[in-house]
């Protein structure tokens, strides 16, 4: 069937669940993405895979609009997310992004029209990034109100030009975030970076439960003088060696379950004023799990099977298990 005749074809205007791969399809010794996390794509009504693509999206675009979830693997020549079309994505509520090599950002605010009033990815729940080797960021430009706003997991693997997670604007947008993972992303300092820093009472990210660090070798600073993450119950940091201070969290006097991360790495800590005036507090030494240095990790997504995606009260950890 051919991609520009989609919208044409009766049935699948009134299809309640399919799966569609479209492109090129190629054995691979290794995948980019993990297995459980693929087996949960599949799982989800509506799903579509576009795989080693090139060139015209134009086909691919009208096909999308009826698409729950999306898996955009190893695309050699899209920039970003928004030349397949936002107002076409309206659905889309999980979408995993691999190897597109040629990516700078997943959404171009710049591009916007101005008549685009609705939501930019606002059924979004689940965003899973993967060796996207030029990405430089989420969001580039001005973003609108609401957009992203229901996104609830977002996991960043292997970007090694990304330098920064949160600006302003997603600050402000991710209200029901609830489980960040950053791994392997060899120049990242800092998860928020913004131009112009605004003091506020009002913590941002307010949905943040669980934050995970593994492998950011320049990694400064969580969020700098910003406050985020009020609920935050679980903390992991697994090598990242120039990470020397924690800024104070509210969360850290009432909601914190634990903290895990390498005995060295947590008795090398700097506990600073105005953050800490007396060093560091005995609590947070109760709520800490060293983590051993012959350990790895594995990702697993905690997303529910019930239809449409659903992030449970665990939506994501990461286990350790030992090497032998």
């Amino acid at each position: 069937m051919e991609t520009k005749s989609w919208r044409k074809v009766p049935i699948y205007q009134h299809l309640s669940n399919f799966g569609f791969i479209v492109g090129h399809i190629q054995q691979r010794m290794i995948s980019r993405v993990p297995l459980d996390l693929h087996r949960t794509f599949v799982k989800q009504p509506k799903c579509f895979t576009y795989t080693n693509g090139e060139g015209d999206l134009e086909a691919i675009s009208m096909a999308l609009t009826d698409v729950a979830a999306l898996f955009l693997d190893r695309h050699w020549t899209l920039q970003s997310l928004s030349a397949l079309g936002l107002a076409e994505m309206e659905k889309l509520k999980f979408c995993l992004l691999s190897e597109c090599n040629e990516m700078l950002q997943i959404v171009n605010g710049r591009h916007l029209e101005d008549f685009f009033v609705r939501p930019v990815l606002g059924s979004l729940q689940h965003l899973s990034i993967h060796y996207m080797k030029s990405l430089l960021c989420i969001w580039n430009g001005p973003i609108h109100s609401r957009c992203l706003s229901n996104l609830k997991t977002l996991a960043m693997h292997s970007c090694p030009e990304l330098r920064t997670i949160f600006t302003q604007g997603l600050l402000e947008s991710l209200t029901c975030l609830e489980c960040l993972i950053v791994e392997d992303c060899s120049t990242i300092k800092t998860l928020v970076s913004l131009e112009s820093p605004q003091s506020t009472s009002t913590p941002c990210l307010p949905s943040l439960k669980k934050i995970s660090l593994i492998h950011l070798p320049e990694l400064l600073s969580i969020s700098g003088s910003i406050s985020i993450a009020p609920r935050l119950e679980s903390l992991v940091v697994y090598d990242c060696p120039n990470l020397e201070k924690l800024s104070y969290m509210k969360a850290f006097d009432n909601n914190i379950k634990e903290i895990k991360g390498e005995n060295e790495w947590w008795d090398a800590l700097k506990w600073c004023q105005p953050d800490w005036t007396g060093g560091r507090p005995d609590y947070l030494a109760r709520v800490f799990i060293p983590l051993g240095t012959n350990a790895f990790f594995f990702f697993t997504t905690g997303i529910k099977e019930a239809g449409t995606v659903q992030v449970d009260s665990r939506p994501c950890e990461f286990y350790k298990r030992s090497v032998y």
